[in-house]
């Protein structure tokens, strides 16, 4: 996979997450604009999904999540 699939397919999960504000965001580290705990969440779930795979187990995906927000991680 070419270094601008991946670039895409990093966006596009991105995206399907609803993370496009905190897309530049730095995780961790002083002075940094800091992800809330939902967003830390949906990060780890993209980080899991950017390879498509076809099968996914989860352990409890929604929890620390808004009802909103849990929605659309399960859609």
């Amino acid at each position: 996979m070419s270094s601008s699939q991946k670039r895409g397919r990093a966006e596009i999960t991105i995206q399907e997450m609803g993370l496009q504000d905190a897309m530049h965001a730095t995780i961790g580290g002083w002075g940094a604009k800091a992800l809330n705990g939902g967003q830390k969440r949906r990060v780890s779930i993209c980080i899991k999904i950017l390879t498509r795979p076809s099968l996914l187990f989860l352990d409890e995906p929604t929890s620390r999540l808004d009802s909103a927000t849990s929605y659309h991680v399960m859609t």
